[in-house]
């Protein structure tokens, strides 16, 4: 029953993700991005989700080392330590500096990748050149 809802949510996530870019875009406001975003992405939800997916996993893939740090430094506590009683080795402090550094990077990243998905996806709503589904050329070396 759980899935039931999982899966429909996905799929109004991708259709209403080009939501806040069109209202940026001065494109239309409130209720009308939400069906402008609609239209936008008929047909590419599954490449939306390919490109967010590999965000996200990234994403979660750059939190690892600070969350084993974490982990490794709360389990080594009493149960009866406070805060006050953690102390973090420059080591440690380093893994998750870089770690929020890189996701910070990745997040940025996002943003990016998220609007040219809109231009692009604007492109083809206007008719600016067709996507490219699969290779129709020749080999020629």
């Amino acid at each position: 029953g759980f899935m039931l809802l999982i899966v429909p949510g996905i799929v109004l996530a991708l259709m209403w993700s080009q939501t806040y870019i069109s209202i940026l875009d001065h494109r239309s406001r409130w209720f009308g991005a939400l069906s402008f975003s609609k239209s936008l992405t008929r047909g590419y939800k599954g490449a939306i989700l390919l490109a967010f997916a590999i965000l996200i996993i990234a994403s979660f893939a750059a939190e690892i080392p600070a969350l084993l740090v974490v982990k490794d430094i709360y389990s080594s506590l009493p149960p009866a330590a406070g805060a006050s009683a953690v102390h973090l080795s420059p080591g440690d402090m380093a893994i998750i500096a870089a770690s929020t550094v890189l996701d910070s990077a990745i997040q940025t990243y996002t943003v990016f990748v998220s609007t040219a998905i809109y231009d692009k996806l604007l492109q083809y709503a206007q008719g600016a050149y067709e996507p490219q589904t699969a290779y129709t050329g020749s080999l020629k070396v």
